[in-house]
């Protein structure tokens, strides 16, 4: 009696879970409800996998209650607000990342002379001039720590330091490590051009790489100490045996 009853007890759990499939196929006509289109995940039914709600990473934006309700200044969130999507966006630590996604820095456009076709010249975004999400998402930790939350105090962006001078001239060396790598290219297209719109012309960064004033990387930290070079981007591993 054992085994007919198991096997009775089997085929009417498979009955239900072809019911249940069945439901799902037929879930297209209006008089079916949420819950007879989507099939439960049962131990009959071990390929079912439950839905999914979308993520923070899906629209740049964290849920985090404590980041979502901590104390940031009104001004701040303005100033963010306003930066948004362009270069010079900011994360104030609310947990909103969806304000760094947007236009890359140093994105031109060419037009050919013969044909009308318009180029875009991305040096730092995704090859359609844009910095998206999946950038954002990867390098978030350099943005939630406390090194990154010093440099927004640090900038004085609510209360920019007033320009007192005027018609003076500083022409400063940069060096960098090669124009090929993007931390340069970063410095060439956004840094050196940004110093000089905000100083009126007075600050200029000339930027040369290693190879190009033919320095080797183990030396740079004895050249900007004796003033040699005035503004140099070290590597660690190039100088780690200097001291």
């Amino acid at each position: 009696m054992a085994k007919p009853l198991l096997i009775g007890m089997a085929l009417i759990m498979l009955m239900v879970f072809v019911m249940a499939c069945g439901s799902a196929e037929e879930s297209d006509t209006p008089e079916e409800t949420p819950e007879q289109a989507v099939p439960t995940a049962t131990a009959e039914s071990p390929t079912a996998e439950p839905t999914e709600e979308p993520t923070a990473v899906a629209t740049g934006e964290d849920t985090d209650p404590e980041e979502a309700t901590s104390d940031i200044d009104p001004a701040l969130v303005a100033l963010a607000d306003a930066l948004a999507g362009k270069p010079g966006a900011i994360y104030i630590g609310d947990g909103n990342f969806g304000r760094l996604v947007g236009t890359a820095p140093g994105v031109t456009e060419k037009e050919d002379e013969e044909t009308g076709e318009i180029t875009i010249d991305d040096p730092l975004g995704d090859g359609n001039g844009m910095v998206p999400l999946e950038f954002v998402e990867k390098n978030r930790h350099i943005f939630e720590t406390d090194y990154y939350r010093s440099l927004i105090d640090k900038a004085k962006l609510l209360d920019p330091t007033p320009l007192t001078s005027s018609g003076e001239q500083h022409d400063i060396q940069y060096a960098c490590i090669n124009r090929a790598l993007l931390p340069c290219v970063l410095q060439i297209e956004y840094f050196a051009k940004n110093v000089k719109a905000r100083t009126n012309g007075q600050v200029d960064f000339e930027v040369s790489s290693y190879p190009e004033l033919g320095l080797a990387g183990s030396d740079m930290i004895e050249l900007v100490e004796s003033g040699t070079i005035e503004f140099a981007q070290i590597q660690p591993a190039y100088v780690g045996g200097t001291w």
